[in-house]
Order: structure tokens, then sequence, then C-alpha cells
């Protein structure tokens, strides 16, 4: 083939297709479907995301058993953090004696804050 039969047979097409309104809507049903499955990816992927923000959740901060009570390095970092903030706040102070059981907690989290607070 020639370049001119070339471009006049695809001018011809373009032409075809610009006046066929059958090919438009061929091309518009095309573009709003793949919008519709686009759409469909995103709130699919949303809810997953979602799902799984409340699993992760679910395991790190509502399971009981998690929380680390005094044997790790958690507890030793804490500690340390405790005791320089104190030290910085009442340097000059003495330190109040507390009774073991003056802040009973039923809540893990707040009894490992409390057992690093009854050292201070």
């Amino acid at each position: 083939m020639k370049a001119g039969d070339i471009e006049s047979t695809m001018s011809a097409e373009i032409r075809r297709r610009m006046e066929d309104d059958g090919w438009n809507y061929a091309i518009a049903g095309k573009v709003l479907a793949a919008r519709r499955k686009r759409t469909l990816l995103r709130a699919v992927a949303g809810t997953f995301s979602g799902a799984a923000l409340a699993t992760a959740l679910a395991f790190f901060v509502v399971l009981p058993g998690r929380v680390d009570t005094g044997r790790g390095a958690l507890y030793d970092f804490v500690s340390a953090q405790v005791n320089g903030a104190y030290e910085e706040a009442f340097g000059g102070a003495v330190k109040a004696e507390q009774p073991v059981g003056a802040f009973a907690a039923n809540d893990e989290t707040e009894a490992f804050i409390d057992a690093v607070m009854l050292e201070r």
C-alpha cells in the first residue's frame, strides 16, 4: 500500500466512525463500564482496608494479655522515661511512699502504668 492510500483509508475510516452513532455508543459504553469497574474496585478496597484496620486494632489493642507488665524491654523503657520526667519535675522533692494497692485497676494497661508509677 502506498502512503497516500493509507492516509485516505484512515481518513475515510475516521469519517465513518464520527458519523456512526452506534460506534459512539459502543465507546461510551466501554468508558462507563471501565468507570463502574474502577468505582467498584475502590469500594471493595476501602471495605477490605477498613476490615484490616479493625482486625489490627482488635489484635493489638483489645485482646487481653498483650501488655508487657514488667518483664521486658518496654517496661524498662517506660520506667526510664517516667524516672527522667519525675526527676526533671520534682528533682528536690521527697518521694511519698505509695501503698501497693493504691492504684487498683482492671485494665492491664492501667495496671502497667500504675506499677511503674509505684516505683517512684
